[in-house]
């Protein structure tokens, strides 16, 4: 990966943290891992959100920042720096704006834990925690955020995911 690319990562994962609702205690402190404060990741994230602007190049932009080479791919993923155990991974729609985007592991497993609960930030995507608690129930998607019902142990729980990462979960 390019110096230019590390960079452009960076920045669009200092977008992405900006984007995921409800874990400001969990923004700061990953931000504060990389040296960046708070006020610097909001500006940082506008200047993204600028670049990648809804229409037909939005993708193309994705891969501008990104520091894709193959300019006709109609995928992308990179390495991330703020979650080294996963990679992001984005697709193209027909209409050239950013479809599926998720994180997807590919290094280590997810944790061993008895509840949902006990779950660390960040530490699942949203298919491992459906294997490791069962079905979900779509409730609420807007991107990049998405929020599900499920049982555990007769109780009723909803859970959220940003970009495909556990943020949390509350007992209804």
């Amino acid at each position: 990966m390019s110096t230019e690319m590390q960079s452009n990562s960076i920045e669009f994962e200092v977008h992405q943290l900006m984007l995921m609702r409800n874990i400001e205690d969990g923004k700061q402190t990953k931000l504060a891992e990389f040296g960046i404060s708070l006020e610097d990741a909001d500006r940082i994230s506008q200047q993204v959100h600028q670049k990648l602007k809804l229409g037909t190049e939005q993708f193309s932009a994705l891969k501008l920042l990104l520091g894709a080479q193959d300019v006709s791919a109609t995928t992308i993923t990179y390495s991330s720096r703020f979650w080294p155990q996963f990679e992001f991974a984005a697709e193209s729609t027909n209409f050239g704006t950013i479809g599926p985007a998720r994180y997807q592991r590919v290094a280590g497993n997810p944790p061993t834990v008895s509840s949902p609960t006990e779950l660390p930030l960040w530490s699942v995507t949203v298919d491992e925690f459906s294997q490791l608690f069962g079905p979900l129930q779509s409730v609420d998607s807007w991107y990049p955020n998405e929020e599900y019902t499920f049982e555990f142990a007769g109780d009723k729980y909803g859970v959220g995911f940003g970009w495909g990462l556990y943020l949390g979960v509350d007992r209804l």
